[in-house]
């Protein structure tokens, strides 16, 4: 049975939340104190510690916050499902606060275990839909036989976030049109 929480703890939450993204957007990952979010947020530093263990559990909290979770749904095509993935792809790196965190937080998750172990799981999470879709594509023959599905999912979403993170520009519509129609070149019978 889900624990009840009341509307000032749900309050609490979502201005630490709220606050942790500004900062995130602000000073970057490196410059993201667990006493400046407090700050703030307007509340005690023992209140952000009573709702997430640690900095990085924060940090992947609030990012996850504006993220909506990829959907398990079935277009019935391999096409349909990857317009799908590229359309959330470039709303997260065209997301104002999204577009300013990507890249310190995936520097600073190269530098810290801690976060790199949280944002790993965090990755993984989103990666799961995407795999389960190209597992789907490949039993109803979408797929060239053999291919491994892990490299394919990194095919289809690695341009996106090196446009984004190397070329410091937003992917956009037409970019994952282009990126569409070459992945599924490469990847069709």
């Amino acid at each position: 049975m889900p624990v009840a929480t009341s509307p000032r703890t749900e309050r609490s939450k979502a201005a630490i939340l709220a606050a942790t993204l500004a900062l995130l957007a602000e000073e970057g990952v490196g410059g993201l104190t667990v006493d400046a979010v407090a700050a703030r947020a307007g509340v005690g530093k023992a209140t952000v510690y009573r709702h997430w263990a640690s900095r990085a559990e924060l940090i992947v909290d609030a990012i996850s916050s504006v993220i909506t979770e990829d959907e398990a749904v079935d277009h019935g095509s391999l096409r349909q499902d990857l317009e799908a993935t590229y359309e959330r792809i470039v709303q997260v790196c065209g997301t104002s606060v999204m577009a300013q965190v990507l890249p310190t937080l995936a520097e600073a998750a190269s530098r810290d275990p801690e976060l790199a172990h949280v944002h790993k799981d965090f990755v993984a999470r989103r990666r799961h839909h995407l795999v389960a879709a190209l597992d789907r594509a490949a039993a109803r023959g979408e797929l060239r036989p053999g291919l491994d599905v892990s490299v394919v999912a990194d095919l289809v979403a690695g341009p996106m976030f090196y446009k984004k993170l190397v070329h410091h520009e937003r992917p956009d519509e037409a970019y994952a049109q282009a990126l569409l129609d070459l992945v599924l070149a490469a990847v069709t019978p």
